[in-house]
């Protein structure tokens, strides 16, 4: 899961998300004036398609709705309105040069002509057979540079992005639902077209649509239509669609649009965020997402004239502290189910800012330990308040148990993680993209994980007949014995019978007597909080 992620896009979504007072609810905020339109960042969106071929979208709602959302009528109040989202970092990828050459770029591959120079696409292009790029490439959202000069004006790149949207309206009638990566896209494509819309009115400085481009709102009539009938449910993907929908409810003034979405909200945030913060896709990258993707629902609701009530805020605040105490001591979020390596972002006034600081701003959380009934187990020594050990002086870990694996979830029962004196010390194989064949296989699998299996397990690789543990120490790989009685010793590349072994210099002052495995679940207090267990025995079954 690669997140397009900068800085610009990353400040300015938390001034939006969170407002002035750095609060962690949304915040209201009016038309920009002056030339071009408004752009309010949406979350960096997941980089790669989140669909599997012929397996389902949908995620039903499992809790009761929330009821308080949108307890205030919906509105046809002027003030209304729904901010262009942005483009997910396409348009930074995509100048409007290249677009006046029909080329589309998405990395990591090259800049590729995708139509006749005209604005003629042919929208069954996939020279590289990638999934993601497809699914892109049906976004518009690499249109981004030429709707963002449009807006200001720029006749010229009005009419390529014109050109080239309505090509792909006219060459995509309604319903594409048996191209998967359009319909993936069809949330995107439908912000992009309320994007178009908003930048012909301020280009051509008029207040309703010329009768040139009175296909924008047939389409995305079309586009509305989809997301009711399609609806993906209670995860991120349909989240974005319900604000999508909403965003099309506001800008056409058709309040059915804007009350089904908000019904899917209130529907949908109880199951996507649980009443403890966890969220339903099994994957910390994830629900860092979803902290941001139900950060921007607040916000979309208060513009379009809805109260969102408390629900969503309550469960996003759970959500936060759950990311704090995910946060390792490097400041980094385990890499649980699908997810790649990233910090934790350091959202002002929650506890995430000082997990995301590495302890250099906001407030010492007042919890080390949290235990999750969805399957997780987080812990540290502190938060470095101790100047002599600081934040990465700390050691942190990660159990996971529960449910069995959904969504964006790996087999990873029963894996730790571990984190200690400035270093990784315990780690999972991290996250491979869903069209990656035999790598995400083994990357969904407990051998990428820090696993005990045996070859009874049903999940182990039959190819590998030694447990799995992934371990992170000197640069060297080691593997645990599942013979029976055997007491562990961490060995490169396999196992060693019962023997003492010489001590190893681990880094940072860390230590191991050759008899054991970091102790992760030790009471976090006096030194030692860093001791191995002296005699850690296993019976070779996966408990």
């Amino acid at each position: 899961m690669r997140f397009n992620r900068t800085a610009a896009v990353t400040v300015g979504l938390a001034v939006v998300l969170l407002g002035a007072t750095g609060t962690a609810t949304g915040t209201t905020r009016g038309p920009a004036a002056g030339p071009g339109i408004t752009i309010v960042p949406a979350p960096a969106d997941p980089w790669e398609a989140q669909f599997v071929p012929g397996a389902t979208n949908v995620v039903p709602p499992t809790a009761p709705p929330a009821t308080d959302i949108g307890k205030q009528p919906v509105q046809s109040l002027a003030a209304l309105f729904y901010a262009c989202p942005g483009f997910s970092g396409l348009d930074a990828q995509n100048p409007l040069a290249n677009l006046y050459r029909d080329q589309f770029t998405w990395a990591p591959y090259a800049p590729t002509t995708v139509g006749n120079g005209g604005g003629n696409i042919n929208w069954a292009a996939n020279p590289y057979k990638n999934a993601s790029w497809y699914m892109w490439f049906h976004s518009l959202r690499w249109l981004g540079q030429g709707i963002i000069a449009a807006g200001k004006g720029d006749l010229t790149a009005l009419a390529r992005v014109d050109t080239i949207a309505y090509d792909w309206y006219r060459d995509n009638p309604y319903s594409w639902k048996s191209n998967v990566g359009a319909w993936e896209s069809t949330m995107h494509r439908t912000n992009v077209l309320i994007c178009l819309r908003q930048a012909v009115l301020s280009g051509l400085q008029v207040t309703t649509l010329p009768a040139h481009y009175e296909w924008i709102d047939t389409a995305l009539l079309s586009r509305a239509r989809f997301l009711t009938n399609y609806w993906s449910g209670a995860w991120n993907h349909g989240t974005d669609e319900s604000i999508a929908l909403f965003g099309v409810g506001v800008t056409l003034n058709r309040s059915d649009y804007r009350n089904l979405a908000v019904q899917r909200l209130a529907a949908g945030i109880t199951t996507s965020i649980d009443a403890q913060g966890s969220t339903n896709e099994q994957s910390s990258g994830y629900a860092s997402f979803n902290y941001s993707l139900w950060g921007r629902a607040i916000t979309v609701l208060q513009n379009g004239g809805v109260d969102p009530g408390t629900t969503m805020a309550t469960r996003r605040a759970l959500l936060g502290k759950w990311l704090a105490l995910a946060t390792n001591s490097l400041g980094k979020l385990p890499q649980i189910g699908d997810t790649e390596l990233q910090a934790t972002y350091p959202w002002p006034g929650t506890p995430m800012e000082y997990a995301g600081s590495l302890g250099t701003r906001g407030t010492v959380p007042p919890w080390r330990v949290g235990v999750y009934t969805a399957g997780y187990v987080f812990g540290r020594t502190g938060w470095g308040s101790d100047p002599a050990r600081g934040f990465t002086g700390e050691s942190a870990y990660s159990i996971r148990f529960g449910p069995a694996r959904a969504y964006h979830g790996h087999s990873d029962h029963m894996s730790i993680t571990y984190s200690a004196r400035g270093r990784d010390i315990i780690i999972n194989g991290g996250y491979a993209a869903y069209s990656a064949g035999v790598w995400r296989t083994w990357t969904v699998s407990p051998s990428a994980h820090s696993v005990l299996t045996t070859p009874m397990s049903t999940d182990v690789n039959p190819a590998t007949k030694l447990t799995s543990y992934s371990v992170n120490t000197n640069s060297e790989a080691y593997a645990f014995s599942d013979a029976p009685r055997e007491r562990h010793h961490p060995r490169p590349l396999g196992p060693r019978a019962e023997r003492p072994g010489p001590d190893r210099d681990l880094g940072q002052g860390l230590r191991e007597d050759g008899a054991g495995v970091p102790d992760v679940v030790a009471p976090a207090v006096g030194p030692a909080r860093d001791r191995v267990l002296p005699d850690h025995r296993g019976s070779g079954s996966a408990g």
